[in-house]
């Protein structure tokens, strides 16, 4: 082989070591940016799992919240309803009563009017 040849051969050997410096400089760089990434990931997911453990806390806090309020609801409505039937129960009874006294009245007006007559003719 001629020098020239060599030198051909060894610029050529050479050309193709550079460009495969330059793309492991390349590749480096690039894994250097996804090690970044990973951590960024790492961090974001980190976060992530706190706000998740916070967001079930706080469902946690709003059921017990619910459950009071629900029990509160509850209890009023129970005592509001047993106060309407009561009130229900007393307006029957009123009724009965008032129906009660009306046909005593009307009967003690026919009695005085029976008694009246017997009277007036005698």
């Amino acid at each position: 082989m001629e020098d020239t040849e060599l030198r051909s051969i060894l610029f050529s050997i050479q050309g193709s070591i550079i460009d495969l410096q330059s793309d492991m400089s390349d590749m480096k760089n690039d894994m250097a940016g996804m090690k970044t990434d990973i951590t960024n990931m790492k961090t974001d997911i980190t976060n992530m799992k706190a706000d998740i453990i916070n967001v079930k806390s706080d469902i946690k806090e709003l059921q017990g919240s619910v459950k009071k309020i629900e029990l509160k609801l509850e209890n009023e409505i129970d005592r509001k309803i047993s106060a309407l039937f009561d009130a229900h129960i007393d307006e029957l009874r009123y009724r009965k009563e008032n129906k009660e006294t009306r046909e005593k009245v009307a009967s003690l007006e026919m009695r005085v009017d029976n008694l009246e007559k017997v009277v007036m003719t005698a």
